[in-house]
């Protein structure tokens, strides 16, 4: 049984309205409920730029969840970290080793949570995914910008050469590996992508391309 939680409210079956800030009704739905696997998607945005509200979310609330799970032996935690953790210009793949050199404060709080979780007491199992940019249709407004440049054929800007890359990561794929995490144990991390990426300039020019955009 799947079991939704949000500050949001949620059209979904099996949906309760909770703030993971909140522990007292957190917890009393995870005793409830008795889960063996949280999965821990919950954060505040990288666009917020309020410091207190995205360590409150994201560090505060992690601290919660870790507590409950605790006390109502939940036997996983599965969190969906962030590539914001590495912001130089990397010449190489970065490997799970790589420092962190995050200085914006969505990255700093989801290298604050990853160190929490994996402090976490030894029998708590946990997973982290370290994510790029999460694609899916549900989230296409998040490249809304760009789709209306393309309708209506405005020209595309790009700062230099239009040869860095970034990696993109459907929900799909995210779902798929998370369900294969199922039975690890101990404490995992894990940088998350595709195989093959293509630099901005030849995304642009393909979905040029694919459109007819002039």
């Amino acid at each position: 049984e799947l079991i939704l939680i949000d500050k949001n409210t949620i059209k979904q079956k099996n949906f309760f309205k909770i703030d993971i800030t909140n522990y007292e009704e957190l917890n009393d739905l995870i005793k409830d409920k008795k889960p063996k696997i949280i999965l821990h998607y919950a954060a505040e945005i990288f666009d917020n730029n309020n410091k207190d509200e995205i360590n409150k979310n994201n560090i505060n609330g992690t601290f919660n969840l870790i507590n409950s799970a605790n006390e109502n032996d939940v036997k996983q935690i599965i969190f969906t970290s962030t590539f914001s953790i590495y912001e130089k210009d990397y010449p190489h793949l970065i490997s799970e080793s790589e420092p962190m050199s995050c200085n914006n404060l969505y990255g700093i709080s989801k290298a604050e949570t990853e160190r929490i979780l994996l402090s976490s007491e030894k029998k708590l199992n946990v997973v982290i995914f370290r994510c790029p940019v999460i694609v899916d249709k549900t989230r296409a407004h998040r490249m809304g910008i760009l789709f209306e440049f393309i309708k209506d054929g405005n020209t595309l800007w790009i700062v230099g050469d239009g040869k860095n890359k970034i990696q993109f990561l459907s929900a799909f794929d995210l779902f798929k590996v998370t369900k294969l995490s199922f039975n690890l144990t101990g404490k995992k991390i894990y940088n998350i992508g595709t195989d093959r990426v293509v630099n901005l300039k030849d995304t642009f020019q393909y979905l040029v391309d694919k459109t007819n955009s002039q």
